[in-house]
């Protein structure tokens, strides 16, 4: 069941407060599958990817070209501050983060510091 809806990576537990000797084998096995799927159904699906949490700084000159690849393209971005530099923390999927440094290199004209934070499951919208 949980294979016909590209579920993975989850755990389902069910507790049953009924012996069930009464009902067998292949009744468990239908009032477990039962159970199962009344919670999927009511249940919130959350797509996550393994990601790469990043400080990224730079100059109010390069934000409008940054803009589109920050908040649109790549990534989520969690936190942004504005002081004498822009600093964004934003999540974004290991593998998109070659590609990504590349882009970020393309509109700076060189490397820009990236602090690397930790990696971790984070959401995709």
């Amino acid at each position: 069941m949980l294979n016909k809806r590209e579920l993975e990576n989850i755990m389902v537990i069910v507790v049953r407060y009924f012996g069930g000797a009464l009902l067998g084998t292949g009744g468990l096995v239908k009032a477990y599958t039962q159970a199962v799927q009344l919670a999927l159904d009511e249940a919130t699906t959350i797509n996550m990817e393994y990601s790469q949490n990043l400080m990224v700084r730079f100059n109010y000159s390069h934000y409008s070209s940054f803009e589109n690849l920050f908040f649109n393209i790549m990534n989520q971005v969690i936190d942004i501050q504005y002081s004498d530099v822009v600093s964004l923390k934003i999540w974004i999927a290991v593998d998109k983060l070659d590609d990504f440094i590349e882009k970020v290199d393309q509109l700076t004209g060189g490397p820009l510091p990236l602090n690397a934070l930790k990696k971790g499951l984070y959401h995709t919208l």
